[in-house]
Formats: structure tokens, sequence, C-alpha cells
């Protein structure tokens, strides 16, 4: 009987193992399947921006020194992170990474994406103006909060070189959704555009 049960349970654990190989392979091809992104001194602008999780380090100076050296040749990379979502397989990844120990696969949540994405844009900072149209037309358009709320905090952190947002960013604090609404507030308030948001209330 324990014979069978433990053979049983090296059954599942072997296709459990053979099921993990497989998705993360699927994975794989995904990454590999992506765009190539515009690097400095041999690493991508996603691995810089990793850097950032770090907090105010040297690491992070090192950082924002890439992006800026990168400068406009990272917009598009910024814009599609600041449009991450987690689809299924990537919130199941997640899960199970958190679940065992056997086996951990390489996947960044959506929101941590997208905030490397907003801190991002602050290095570049005025920089980024030829870039403020394309994040509007994202804010406008998104039907997702967390999205739009991380676009809102990417025109804040641009600053008055974002500006033409103003008018999309007023709006939005009518917004129905809270993170949206207080994105937008922060961002007009980093726009030095405060006397707008007193107008519009």
């Amino acid at each position: 009987m324990e014979a069978n049960a433990s053979k049983t349970e090296a059954t599942k654990r072997r296709r459990f193992v053979i099921g993990a190989l497989a998705l993360g392979l699927a994975v794989a091809a995904v990454c590999f399947a992506l765009p190539r992104q515009p690097a400095y001194e041999g690493r991508s602008l996603s691995a810089w921006l990793a850097d950032f999780d770090l907090g105010r380090s040297r690491s992070h100076e090192r950082a924002e020194r890439a992006v800026r050296r990168i400068g406009t040749n990272g917009f598009a990379t910024l814009a599609n992170m600041l449009r991450t979502e987690d689809p299924a397989w990537k919130r199941a990844l997640i899960k199970l990474n958190g679940k065992q120990s056997l086996l951990h696969f390489p996947v960044t949540p959506a929101n941590s994406v997208r905030q490397r994405a907003v801190l991002g844009y602050a290095a570049l900072g005025s920089e980024a103006k030829a870039h403020v149209p394309v994040l509007i037309q994202i804010f406008e358009s998104d039907v997702s909060p967390q999205v739009r709320s991380s676009v809102a905090s990417a025109l804040g952190a641009i600053g008055p070189e974002a500006k033409a947002a103003v008018p999309a960013l007023s709006k939005a604090i009518h917004d129905k959704n809270a993170d949206v609404k207080q994105s937008a507030l922060m961002a007009l308030a980093n726009i030095q555009m405060w006397g707008d948001v007193q107008r519009v209330r």
C-alpha cells in the first residue's frame, strides 16, 4: 500500500516538473519573440530599469545614467512596459513560484514592470517631452485602470514638459477608479498646475 502511495506521489511530482518545464519553455519562446530593446553597455533598457528596484543606491544612479544615454530610443520600450498586464499564464507562474521552491521562473508582476517604466520617464524628465502625445493617447484610449494610472504617473514624472496632458488629466480627476483619480491629481501637481485642478473640481 505504501509502495503504491509512494509511486503515485512520484508520478505526480514528475508530471508537475514536466508541466512546469513546458510552461517555462513557452514563456522563453514568448520572450525571444519580443522585439529587441535598445541597450547601453551591453545591457537592455529593461535590465537597467530593474536596477531601480534596489532603491536609492549606486546601482540606481547608474541606471538613471543608462536610461538617459539610451534616451529617445527607449520610448517604444517604455510605452510597452506601461501597457503591461499579467496574462493568465504569467499569473499561473507567479502563483507557482509562491507555492514551491523546486523551480523558480523569472517572471515580474505587471505592476512592477509599469513602475519601472514610470521611473524610466522620471530619469528622462524633460527629454521625454516628444513622447507626451503618445502617452496622452494611451491614457485616453486604454481601458485598464492600472495602465491609465501608470501612464498618469509617467506624465507627472516628466514634469512641466508634459503640460499638454493637463486637459486629459484634469478630466480624469472625476474618474470612477480611485487609483486613476489619485494618479491624475498627483501628475497635475507635478506638472505644477494646481490652479487648473481647483477650477475643474
